[in-house]
């Protein structure tokens, strides 16, 4: 069994799936079934693969692809090399999708696709049921606790509402203490705006990437 592992491409918005959908296509007398699910973990979907292998044991091959926090794994389950699962795995690197397992089932009909025929009907199975699928999308975002004097917490509350910054779990004593949550890729610039506004007073610590 070939297993590849790549990365999402585009990280700037990531999509997540709803439901499980399902779709079927024939190739040249072929099957392909396309399953797929959203999975919090590796483990929701190693359990969901083997669920499917159990599901369609007579088989010739129960291929796959997932993705968990941006990586890809995917498996040709004795398929020719890279024609099923890597094939599948593109899709979902393309599509921004994460979170997600897909497998895609195939009962030979006794003729051979070859490569690219195995290619195409593994990302057409996999496409088909994308197409019905219903998503919500997250950004990748970047968090600091902040804590500041009153005085500035209205001048950094102001730029984070202007700027479209998420503001969550404020609190207040005799600081004022929040989250800050700004796009990742505007990370150096969200933290610069927190030291001029609070002449260098505020307190800034790094939470860590996030969606959001």
């Amino acid at each position: 069994m070939s297993s590849d592992n790549v990365f999402m491409e585009n990280m700037n918005e990531v999509k997540f799936l709803k439901k499980d959908i399902k779709a079927e296509l024939t190739e040249k007398k072929s099957r392909f079934i396309a399953y797929v699910t959203p999975v919090k973990n590796e483990d929701e979907a190693l359990d969901f693969i083997a669920a499917i292998k159990k599901k369609h044991y007579d088989a010739r091959h129960n291929c796959y692809a997932y993705s968990v926090g941006g990586m890809i794994k995917s498996s040709d389950d004795g398929e020719p090399a890279h024609t099923a699962g890597r094939p599948m795995a593109e899709i979902i690197s393309k599509e921004g999708l994460d979170n997600v397992c897909a497998v895609v089932t195939r009962y030979f009909g006794g003729i051979l696709l070859g490569t690219g025929g195995l290619v195409r009907a593994y990302q057409g199975a996999l496409a088909l049921a994308l197409s019905e699928a219903e998503y919500y999308t997250l950004s990748p975002m970047f968090g600091f606790h902040i804590l500041c004097d009153y005085n500035d917490h209205g001048r950094l509350t102001r730029h984070a509402e202007n700027n479209g910054f998420i503001i969550e779990n404020q609190s207040w004593s005799d600081k004022v203490e929040f989250d800050l949550y700004v796009p990742a890729d505007r990370k150096e610039e969200a933290r610069k705006a927190v030291i001029s506004l609070s002449t260098g007073k505020a307190g800034i610590t790094e939470l860590g990437s996030c969606l959001k």
